[in-house]
């Protein structure tokens, strides 16, 4: 069976005004779901010895992802404070710890040489890692966010082949020539996701695929679904418009719940 590897950024999301937490970070939310879609995944990275780190560790082995090399520090946990007001989220207080400082070892690096593909992000703190993880034969898929300079670009996308960008403000007719210029650097897959205006892939050729419209509960963590289940297609084979289109359902199903994946338990009154 092919194997899937997130690679650094973790995180749980606290959302203050339910008094839930949930486990999550781009590399988490990919590694799970990407298993749940019937890939073997393992999830590399650091986190915290603490009340938060133990919820991320407890959803991956709940989940069946690999933590062979998902590796407890002395230190805390990245969280995020959430608030939700009349159907609108807006982003609190932000704790940086353990997975902020990941460093990676040449034991992960070899762990990681044992899968088809790995899937990391802007967050992860793994640039210095970049150019030794393309040399292996997995396929690197990168989450560049929407936090992406051109310089940042210049600097680490060669050593990508699967680009993922969020991108809500700019017009088609320059997201279609972003995305040639990206192509001709040597990406394989160029993928813009536009929040409700749906997505665009780009291999040499263009595709757009519509959100599948569904009951809206929480979006956070729908690319992230997106990203996972395009992959997951990806790795079967699956002709890229069907990949997509099972992007998009996926998408859909992150929306109708609250976390990228659903395992929330309640905040310690002490964490409050």
């Amino acid at each position: 069976m092919p194997k899937l590897a997130g690679v650094g950024n973790n995180t749980v999301d606290k959302y203050v005004n339910q008094g839930m937490m949930y486990p999550g970070g781009n590399a988490v939310n990919v590694a799970v779901l990407a298993r749940r879609y019937g890939l073997k995944t393992s999830y590399v990275g650091w986190i915290g010895n603490d009340i938060y780190g133990q919820l991320i560790l407890n959803a991956l082995k709940e989940e069946n992802v690999d933590i062979s090399y998902t590796h407890v520090k002395d230190d805390v946990t990245n969280y995020t404070e959430i608030y939700i007001k009349n159907g609108d989220r807006t982003f609190g207080n932000v704790r940086r710890g353990a997975s902020s400082k990941f460093k990676m070892s040449n034991s992960d690096i070899q762990f990681l040489a044992e899968h088809d593909i790995i899937h990391t992000s802007y967050y992860s703190s793994i640039e210095p890692y970049l150019d030794t993880l393309s040399k292996l034969d997995s396929l690197i898929s990168f989450d560049f966010t929407d936090e992406f300079t051109i310089d940042y670009l210049n600097k680490y996308v060669q050593s990508v082949d699967i680009g993922i960008f969020s991108i809500s403000d700019k017009k088609i007719e320059d997201i279609k020539s972003f995305m040639e210029k990206l192509y001709s650097k040597g990406l394989k897959f160029v993928i813009c996701t536009k929040g409700s205006s749906g997505s665009y892939l780009y291999d040499g050729q263009f595709y757009f695929q519509p959100i599948v419209e569904t009951e809206i509960i929480d979006t956070l963590g729908a690319g992230d679904g997106f990203v996972a289940r395009f992959l997951v297609e990806y790795i079967r084979e699956s002709d890229v418009k069907e990949a997509l289109h099972k992007a998009a359902i996926s998408a859909a199903d992150v929306c109708q719940y609250h976390g990228a994946f659903n395992r929330g338990i309640p905040v310690p009154s002490n964490k409050m």
